[in-house]
């Protein structure tokens, strides 16, 4: 459904791999926070008689500090969002604290990123600017994938089955969007009290989770946009770098290229090498369920189950 985040490394000269990486992991941290957070006080304020209270103070401290993240008029907006007291306006609060702080968190990594690409900026294959951007956008789009299990998260729990398919363990397809999250202000249907827990076909809960995908991925590049703007501003202002003094060469970028594609082959063997011996050990098991398990290990070298699942074949 969804377009797939390319593998970074293949963009980062391999002694800059582990700097470049914990700014990927941080990225990946705070998105694990702002989502738990957001997706466990949502759902409580949607069914407050299923409420621990006790958890709900821990979740609600976490808010606090998300709140003095994201800063004033941001917070006033998520405030003014719950006085409505409707589920979609709930909803819509929630989404729209899980957007700004990780906007905050698209700033800072940039800014990370640019002092990196600008002390190496001869050994990339773009500017500092375009070569930090790229990541980002890395990042968005990785993190992205998670809005599908929010939304449900925020609006249900889920039931495990230990006898339902491996997909509906892992991707809860049997969860169908209830009507308050197509209301205004969440979506653009007339609110309508008498109707809000009352649940849609497949197709408008595939479409539903789409548009929130696409809300949150336009929202960060649209954050990400602004600060790659102000950074050619002041780029402009610097003027031109000094080129490299005579007699030191950047690093070859065809070298470099060749090294991560051959790196990268050697990887997808790994995978292809593990299906195949998961497939003869399970062979009654999914390509999902395959994958997931790959995932796991160290070959993995991060990449989500998408990724693996289409290389893991040869």
């Amino acid at each position: 459904m969804y377009e797939v985040a390319e593998p970074w490394e293949d963009n980062v000269p391999s002694d800059l791999v582990p700097a470049v990486g914990r700014i990927h992991e941080l990225f990946g941290e705070a998105d694990w926070k702002c989502r738990s957070v957001t997706e466990h006080m949502c759902y409580a304020m949607l069914h407050p008689d299923q409420a621990d209270k006790d958890l709900f103070r821990e979740y609600a401290s976490a808010l606090d500090y998300i709140k003095r993240i994201i800063g004033g008029p941001s917070t006033q907006m998520f405030l003014d969002l719950l006085k409505r007291e409707t589920p979609s306006a709930i909803l819509k609060a929630f989404f729209h604290v899980y957007q700004d702080a990780m906007a905050v968190q698209v700033k800072g990594g940039f800014l990370q990123l640019l002092e990196i690409g600008s002390a190496h900026e001869d050994r990339l294959e773009a500017t500092a600017i375009e070569w930090s951007s790229w990541h980002i956008k890395n990042m968005i789009l990785r993190k992205a994938a998670h809005t599908d299990s929010w939304l449900k998260t925020c609006c249900d729990k889920q039931v495990y089955d230990l006898n339902a398919t491996t997909e509906e363990q892992i991707w809860w397809t049997s969860w169908r969007v209830p009507e308050f999250v197509l209301m205004q202000p969440s979506l653009g249907m007339p609110y309508d009290a008498s109707r809000i827990w009352e649940r849609r076909d497949e197709a408008t809960t595939t479409s539903v989770l789409k548009r929130f995908h696409e809300y949150f991925v336009l929202h960060l590049e649209g954050a990400l946009k602004h600060i790659v703007g102000e950074a050619r501003l002041q780029a402009a202002k610097e003027g031109p770098k000094p080129k490299p003094e005579a007699g030191i060469q950047p690093t070859p970028t065809n070298a470099r290229r060749e090294a991560h594609k051959q790196d990268t082959q050697a990887m997808y063997k790994s995978w292809q090498k593990e299906y195949r011996r998961l497939k003869k050990s399970r062979p009654e098991m999914t390509d999902v369920w395959h994958s997931q398990q790959i995932t796991k290990l160290d070959i993995a070298k991060g990449r989500s189950p998408d990724t693996i699942r289409k290389q893991m074949k040869g």
